[in-house]
């Protein structure tokens, strides 16, 4: 492996033969012509920050600095900045598709467990709604299916959010109690009738 691969003559970094500039300090490498008697071919450097050999540019403010310093010497960003992780405390503007579903909004933002778990509870209802023949019932559905989305739709731009992982599990455990006795009473109902 090690015969596949040249010294830099600017900063000693070791490149694979193929490359026309270093990877670390972006030398020129000169492609030599195979035509005998042809002159040196030299292409021309990218378009990348006047800097020396051993150094790293900014992304923020593009200041060349020692390579052992991990924060830009002008305005402090550091090193690693590039590749960091978003900061949590952003909120991600959301589009008006965010909120087509119930949520939809919640996993849009990141939090995938609440947004399926509200979608699934939105679904149970509007399937009971659809079985259940009582109007009453039916309305305390859409409005059990409202406020779902309404409250996915507030905490997915909020930075205190209402429906958390222990509120959903209640939740769930009272929407399921709620229908299982639904249909026990109606399905008393349905045999005192015939």
């Amino acid at each position: 492996m090690t015969g596949d691969l040249k010294s830099c003559h600017e900063c000693g970094a070791m490149n694979a033969t193929n490359v026309e500039w270093c990877g670390q300090c972006y030398a020129s490498f000169v492609a030599v012509s195979t035509v005998a008697g042809a002159a040196p071919e030299r292409t021309t450097a990218p378009s990348w920050p006047e800097r020396r050999p051993g150094q790293w540019t900014c992304l923020a403010c593009e200041t060349s600095n020692e390579v052992d310093a991990v924060e830009c010497m002008a305005c402090g960003t550091s090193i690693f900045s590039a590749i960091a992780p978003p900061d949590a405390e952003t909120v991600r503007p959301l589009t008006a598709s965010a909120f087509a579903l119930p949520g939809l909004a919640l996993m849009r933002v990141g939090r995938s467990i609440e947004g399926s778990l509200v979608f699934l509870l939105a679904a149970a209802g509007l399937i009971a709604g659809l079985i259940i023949p009582s109007i009453v019932a039916k309305v305390l559905l859409v409005g059990f299916i409202a406020v779902l989305w309404v409250l996915g739709s507030r905490d997915a731009t909020s930075r205190q959010p209402v429906l958390t992982i222990p509120v959903l599990r209640w939740v769930m455990v009272g929407f399921g109690s709620a229908i299982l006795v639904a249909f026990l009473i109606l399905s008393a109902v349905g045999s005192r009738a015939s």
